[in-house]
């Protein structure tokens, strides 16, 4: 039945259950962080590498990026707005493969927030003692270099 629901409601579902599993304020903002960084920030990246056209570009490098939905834009507040059907940017490899490792960052760091709370109640108890107590006290194999706290961009 999961499969019916959006990416989006899933993350949604994700802040009601925080918010209503009477977990510590710590807990509640931990997890919520870490859902709003990933809806606001990595799903528009990663939509964008994945749903956008890609080519390879003059340096190894580099990319270019080609946008297919075309864009409504004004140069300046008193002038028309215009349609612009495609845009170009050339954009560095790194980008690409960056999103990517984050991404795969976040998923453990999430495994990890739901895997506290299935062996503990989170109620009452901080989030970082129990992660100093399952050893991941300086961040585990998989633990984000980027959390909600520290963005990468």
């Amino acid at each position: 039945m999961m499969r019916c629901y959006d990416f989006r409601d899933h993350l949604a579902a994700i802040r009601v259950g925080a918010v209503g599993g009477a977990w510590s304020r710590e807990w509640v903002e931990l997890v919520i962080g870490a859902v709003d960084y990933i809806d606001n920030h990595l799903r528009l990246r990663r939509n964008r590498f994945v749903h956008d056209q890609w080519l390879a570009a003059g340096e190894p490098a580099q990319v270019s990026h080609f946008s297919p939905i075309p864009k409504i834009v004004r140069s300046q507040a008193h002038m028309a707005r215009i349609v612009v059907p495609t845009q170009r940017q050339v954009r560095e490899l790194s980008e690409i493969t960056d999103t990517t490792e984050e991404v795969a960052e976040h998923k453990s760091y999430l495994a990890f927030l739901g895997d506290i709370a299935a062996r503990s109640n989170p109620v009452g108890c901080s989030p970082l003692g129990l992660r100093a107590e399952l050893g991941w006290a300086s961040g585990g194999p998989n633990w984000p270099s980027v959390t909600p706290l520290r963005s990468r961009h």
